[in-house]
């Protein structure tokens, strides 16, 4: 009974003083508090920071060089993280995030100079970008270098928090996310794959129906639908001989920025569109 209670008490303190501290979760507890596979937990989990009303709701984009969203990374390129967080009458705003290596759970890649409000923390040799004092605003952002060739898919993991003010737990609601980004060929070989597929996926904006299209001098497997988590909604299998075109219906799809990925036998291309 004793033990238990030093257990919980030992819970709720870390709960308490993980995004009400001004020195960030990890600098001040060194533990990664994103929900990743490697977390003990977040605040929301446990039940500590909690009763807020704010409808929080974090998110998460990785974007190119032409601030376009990315499911794959070419290794060595460089990209920007962004980071929300939603809420309707929050006083300030925490949050924590971290790149993991599928398999394994390493650190993935490297973050850039952190801004003003912002550090870069270190814990069991992964960075986490977090924030270093409360912050005002509501969106946080970061370049990241993505690893070498042959690292694998990685997923970032974010949690955040919306809170009123009061420096207790009470009356706060943090959230967690994650977005999975597949590894991708190397720019010049990316370049190459482009030609031959030549991928188009259209319209742009679509509420019923997209059209997919590549070229027919190419062997195509298999086209999948997924959104910025990674989660997939749709998978075709492509038969030998088929038509190189495919009508998709969306109209079921919930409302957002999804992508088409074809994996043929020259490689994969990925498209984006936009389900109104």
């Amino acid at each position: 009974m004793k033990k238990n209670l030093h257990i919980l008490l030992f819970a709720l303190f870390g709960c308490y003083v993980w995004f009400g501290n001004a020195s960030g979760p990890g600098a001040f507890q060194n533990l990664d508090r994103t929900g990743s596979p490697v977390s003990p937990g977040y605040c929301g989990v446990s039940s500590c920071h909690g009763g807020g009303s704010f409808g929080t709701a974090v998110s998460m984009e990785l974007l190119d060089a032409n601030q376009e969203n990315v499911t794959e990374y070419v290794p060595g390129e460089q990209y920007r993280l962004v980071i929300s967080i939603a809420a309707q009458g929050a006083q300030n705003y925490g949050f924590q995030a971290v790149a993991l290596l599928d398999g394994g759970n390493e650190g993935a890649g490297e973050f850039g100079e952190a801004g003003a409000g912002t550090q870069i923390t270190n814990i069991d040799n992964r960075e986490y970008f977090e924030h270093s004092s409360p912050s005002t605003a509501s969106s946080f952002e970061i370049d990241w270098v993505a690893p070498e060739t042959g690292s694998g898919d990685i997923t970032f993991y974010a949690a955040g928090n919306a809170v009123n003010g009061n420096f207790q737990p009470s009356g706060d609601e943090p959230d967690t996310t994650s977005l999975k980004v597949m590894e991708g060929l190397s720019s010049g070989i990316y370049d190459r794959v482009a030609q031959i597929v030549n991928l188009e996926v259209y319209p742009s904006t679509a509420q019923h129906e997209i059209t997919s299209r590549w070229s027919p001098e190419i062997t195509a497997d298999k086209l999948t639908i997924n959104d910025l988590t990674g989660k997939i909604y749709y998978i075709e299998d492509i038969q030998t001989g088929v038509s190189a075109a495919l009508n998709i219906p969306v109209y079921s799809l919930p409302s957002g920025i999804y992508f088409v990925r074809l994996t043929t036998s020259a490689g994969m291309q990925t498209r984006k569109f936009v389900k109104l």
